[in-house]
C-alpha cells in the first residue's frame, strides 16, 4: 500500500492515476493512523504548510511534525520506503545549501526536516524536491494564472520582457517520478531533484501562447526587484529514474483548451 500523509493537489493527482490512500496524523486517532503505517509499503509524506503567521509555527507544521512522523515510522514500519517532499526553496543550487542565515522561515523548516529525514534511522529515504511544478491551476502556479488571464482577456503583461526563466515540470509528470521512487526494489538514501532540465523564458511561454490564443496582445514593464529562481539542473536524477518525455507545449497548448471550455459555460 501507498501512503501518503495528506490531501492537496498531489495526493489528488496521484490517487488518479496510481492506487493509494491518504491517512492524515492531523486527521485520524493516533492508533489509526499508527495501524495504517504499519500496513503501508511507501510512505509519502506530502503535509507541509506554506503559509504560517511566524517562524514558530513553520517549524512547528513542518519540521516537528515530520520528525514526529519518522520517529514514528522508526518504530512502526523502519522498512517502508519513505519519501519526503522537500522543497527547492533552501537551495543555492541544484546540489548545495543557502547558508541558514539566507532562508525563509518557510525555506528553514522544510531544510531542517530534510536534515532529519536523511540523517535518520529509517532503511529507505528518499527526500524530493521539485522544481517549478505546472499544477494547472491559477491559485496555485504563476504559469497557470498567465494562461487564465491569457486566455480570459487576450493580454499579458511580461516582466522585464519576459527574460526570467523557469524549469517547469507538470503535476502529473512528477507523480509519475515520485511513483517510481516508491517503487524502488532498493531505495537510494539520499536526495531526488525532480526536473525537466530544460529551463524556458517567459518570453518564449507568451510565444507559445500567441500560437494556440487568438488575437493575443503581448506587452512587457520593467521592474527593478525580482525574485530569483532557481531554473538550471542536471537531469542526473530522471536520469537514474528513467526520464519521462513530455512536451511542455503539449501540456500548456492541452490546458489553454481546457480553461477554454470552462470558460465557454460561465
Amino acid at each position: 500500500m501507498i501512503l501518503l500523509t495528506a490531501k492537496g493537489a498531489f495526493a489528488c493527482e496521484f490517487m488518479k492515476r496510481h492506487d493509494a490512500v491518504v491517512a492524515s496524523k492531523r486527521e485520524l486517532p493516533q492508533q489509526e493512523f499508527i495501524g495504517a503505517l504499519r500496513l503501508a509499503r511507501s510512505v509519502i509524506h506530502n503535509a507541509a504548510s506554506i503559509s504560517c503567521n511566524s517562524a514558530d509555527q513553520f517549524l512547528k507544521n513542518n519540521f516537528e511534525n515530520t520528525r514526529e512522523l519518522v520517529d514514528l515510522l522508526v518504530k512502526v514500519n523502519s522498512d517502508a520506503n519513505f519519501i519526503n517532499v522537500a522543497s527547492m526553496s533552501f537551495l543555492k543550487d541544484d546540489t548545495s545549501y543557502l547558508e541558514t542565515v539566507q532562508m525563509s522561515p518557510y525555506a528553514y523548516s522544510k531544510y531542517r526536516a530534510e536534515r532529519y529525514c536523511l540523517e535518520s534511522n529509517l532503511s529507505r529515504i528518499a527526500s524530493v524536491r521539485f522544481s517549478t511544478l505546472f499544477y494547472k491551476d491559477p491559485a496555485r502556479d504563476g504559469l497557470s494564472k498567465l494562461i487564465c488571464d491569457a486566455v480570459r482577456t487576450r493580454k499579458i503583461t511580461l516582466l522585464n520582457n519576459g527574460e526570467g526563466k523557469r524549469d517547469f515540470i507538470p503535476l502529473g509528470i512528477a507523480v509519475e517520478y515520485v511513483h517510481k521512487i516508491t517503487q524502488a526494489p532498493d531505495l537510494r538514501r539520499g536526495t531526488w531533484n525532480i526536473v525537466s532540465g530544460n529551463p524556458v523564458s517567459f518570453c518564449e511561454i507568451a510565444q507559445m501562447l500567441k500560437k494556440h490564443i487568438d488575437g493575443l496582445e503581448i506587452s512587457s514593464k520593467d521592474v527593478t526587484e525580482s525574485v530569483a529562481v532557481l531554473s538550471s539542473f542536471h537531469q542526473r536524477d530522471v536520469c537514474a529514474l528513467g526520464e519521462i518525455s513530455y512536451s511542455l507545449e503539449d501540456e500548456i497548448r492541452n490546458y489553454i483548451k481546457q480553461v477554454m471550455n470552462e470558460n465557454s459555460y460561465n
